[in-house]
Parts: C-alpha cells; sequence; structure tokens
C-alpha cells in the first residue's frame, strides 16, 4: 500500500511461482477487470510475474520487463537466508500509447470486447524511461525491506526451534535422570532390607 500510494505505481507480491499472495494495490483497469479475470490471459500474467522473478534473481539486481500484454514491469526478489521467498513486482505503466494495431491484436488473442479494451488501454499511465529507472529503483528499495523483515522472522522462528528443542532435550534428560534415581533407591532398599533380613537373629526371623 504505502509503495502504491507514494508512487501511484501498481503492485503485488508474489510467490517463486509468480501466484499472486497479496491483493493486487492500485492495479489498472485493463489488468485488474480484462486481463486478470480471465484464466488464460491471468496464466500469462502469473508467467510473466515468475518469469520476472527468475530474472531477477539470476541478475542481482531489479528487472525492468515487458509484460505478454506490453506493460512495462518491475521485478525485485524478497530473499531470507538467501533463498527466495517471493518477488515484489510492480508496473502497469508504457512509453508511448497503444496503436489501433496492438489494440485489436490484442482483444482478437484474449477474446476481449474490442471497444472495452481500447477504452482500458487508453487510460494506462505514461512515463518516461528514466522515470521507469527511478520507480525501479524504489520498488527495490521496498524489496530490500521486505527481505530484512523476512530475514529478521527466519532467524526468530529458527531461535524459537532451537529453544524448542534444548527445553525438550533437557526435560527429557530431567526425566531419564529421575528414572535412574529412582531405580537406583529401589535397588538400595532392596539391598538393604536383604542385609538387615540375614543379620537378624534365627527366632525373630520367625
Amino acid at each position: 500500500d504505502t509503495f502504491t500510494n507514494m508512487t501511484g505505481i501498481a503492485s503485488i507480491i508474489t510467490d517463486t511461482e509468480g501466484i499472486p499472495i497479496t491483493k493486487p494495490r492500485g492495479f489498472c483497469k485493463f489488468c485488474a477487470e480484462l486481463m486478470r479475470e480471465s484464466q488464460e490471459s491471468r496464466r500469462s500474467c502469473h508467467q510473466c510475474d515468475k518469469q520476472g522473478a527468475i530474472v531477477t534473481l539470476r541478475e542481482g539486481h531489479p528487472t525492468t520487463y515487458i509484460c505478454h500484454a506490453g506493460l512495462y514491469d518491475f521485478a525485485a526478489p524478497i530473499m531470507a537466508g538467501g533463498k527466495q521467498l517471493g518477488c515484489f513486482v510492480g508496473g502497469q505503466r508504457r512509453v508511448e500509447p497503444y496503436s489501433e494495431e496492438e489494440i485489436e491484436t490484442l482483444a482478437r488473442r484474449y477474446d476481449l470486447d474490442l471497444e472495452q479494451t481500447r477504452q482500458a488501454l487508453s487510460q494506462i499511465g505514461l512515463c518516461t524511461r528514466e522515470e521507469l529507472e527511478s520507480i525501479a529503483a524504489v520498488l527495490n528499495q521496498f524489496a530490500e525491506v521486505l527481505s530484512e523483515l523476512a530475514y529478521n522472522n527466519y532467524v526468530m522462528k529458527g531461535s524459537v526451534q532451537a529453544l524448542r528443542e534444548s527445553l525438550k532435550v533437557r526435560s527429557q534428560f530431567i526425566v531419564d535422570i529421575e528414572q535412574d534415581l529412582r531405580t537406583s533407591i529401589r535397588f538400595i532398599v532392596e539391598q538393604s532390607e536383604k542385609v538387615l533380613f540375614q543379620d537378624m537373629p534365627e527366632n525373630p526371623r520367625k
């Protein structure tokens, strides 16, 4: 929400397969109401998000790419303990308006109403390439904050688990010691009774 409110750029967090794990924020009408409502186009969106996450992880820095519908998107990995947990994706911008040919191609490819597609695409925000780079840098900073939070959570969970294991081992140790003590005391008592019984005179034994 903070990123979208600051930049006006759509954003979403996905898992490593490109599947959304948060609600979309600031999505344009074309993406929210047309692209992600159709199973085929939604699958294409997820695949683009996944590919963006893979490239970003491989390159080691935020990635700017063009999605299957011709929009500029950005991706930055969310990491914890050297492992990628997900991806912070934002974008839905163009550097130039859609041509009529592009609009017709998209409508035909995804079986969309031409007029609705034309109207939705006309609302897509435009920006320069320099602005795209600035937005990608801000998105990366947010991804780094999320990565730090994820790592701290990862470390905390590890510490809690280690503490639980330690307490479990100590509890078992106490149980074992208690059992050994009971066995030893029982043995001592039994042996003592035997010795006392053997030392008693013949008559008292009867």
